[in-house]
C-alpha cells in the first residue's frame, strides 16, 4: 500500500481540463485531453505517457467535470489500496457524537420493508 498526493491529481485534472470537452465518455477521450497518446505527464516525480490512461476501466465513465475527474482518479488510487497523503483513514465510532443530530426523515415511498437491505438498480 502506498500514498498519493491529491495536489498531483488536481494538477493532472487541471491540465486535462484545458483541452477536455466534458463529459469524457471513454479512456480515449481522457488520453486526448491529456495531450494524446505520446504526451508525457509528470506524476509523482516521473514521466508517464498519457496512453497509460487507456488502462482506466470503462465503468468509471462518463466523467462529467474536472471535479469528477479528480474524484475518479483519487478513487481509483484508493481502490488499489493507496492512501491520500494528509488524509488519514477514518476511525470507526462506537457511538454517535452527542451533537450528531437526528437522521433525516426518509419519505414513505423510499423506505424498505423491515429487515430488507437493498439498493436501487440492484437485483
Amino acid at each position: 500500500m502506498g500514498t498519493f498526493k491529491l495536489d498531483d491529481i488536481r494538477q493532472i485534472a487541471g491540465s486535462a481540463s484545458r483541452r477536455a470537452r466534458y463529459p469524457l465518455r471513454s479512456s480515449d477521450d481522457l488520453v486526448q485531453a491529456l495531450g494524446g497518446r505520446d504526451a508525457t505527464i509528470n506524476y509523482e516525480g516521473r514521466g508517464h505517457k498519457a496512453a497509460e490512461a487507456a488502462q482506466i476501466p470503462g465503468a468509471v465513465f462518463p466523467i462529467e467535470s474536472e471535479e469528477d475527474l479528480i474524484a475518479t482518479l483519487a478513487s481509483l488510487r484508493a481502490r488499489g489500496g493507496d492512501q491520500a497523503e494528509g488524509m488519514p483513514r477514518g476511525e470507526e465510532l462506537k457511538d454517535l457524537p452527542p451533537d450528531a443530530g437526528r437522521p433525516r426523515e426518509i419519505p414513505e415511498g423510499e423506505r424498505l420493508p423491515r429487515g430488507k437491505v437493498g439498493a436501487k438498480g440492484w437485483r
